[in-house]
């Protein structure tokens, strides 16, 4: 867990600045390991992340992919962009069909089709989004 959300020990100098009030009077507590030092706390990098991912994806720049804040990105041929296009209108309708977003444990995902062995066909979005042309909007700047 520390790996993935790049956790970094607070020396304990540093405590005061991290104390937050809590709901009960008079209760505090500090964040002795707070992400990335002193600059996000822990979970807000995952956010800011998603509403990023969110923006590009608004912009028809994709597919993309992320957890937590690492990214990756795939190059849909422009010759199929039509295509799949299309594919993600289906699996966007499928995708609302099944309950959009499905939160089991600590999981968040879409549910697309049953496949032929019975397990569903997992999405990490609900494929609202198309793709753009982007050299399309490249040759008319």
């Amino acid at each position: 867990m520390s790996e993935a959300y790049h956790t970094i020990p607070v020396h304990y100098q540093q405590w005061p600045g991290l104390v937050v009030c809590l709901k009960e009077e008079d209760s505090f507590a500090a964040n002795t390991c707070n992400s990335f030092g002193l600059t996000l706390a822990g979970g807000a990098h995952s956010l800011l992340a998603d509403a990023g991912a969110d923006i590009i994806c608004a912009n028809g720049i994709g597919p993309l992919s992320k957890w937590v804040d690492d990214h990756i990105f795939f190059c849909i041929p422009c010759h199929h962009l039509l295509a799949y296009n299309a594919q993600c209108r289906s699996w966007h309708q499928t995708v609302m069909d099944n309950g959009r977003k499905i939160h089991k444990g600590s999981c968040l995902w879409f549910r697309g089709n049953t496949m032929p062995d019975g397990w569903p066909e997992e999405f990490d979005e609900d494929m609202g989004f198309l793709l753009c042309d982007l050299l399309i909007r490249v040759k008319s700047i």
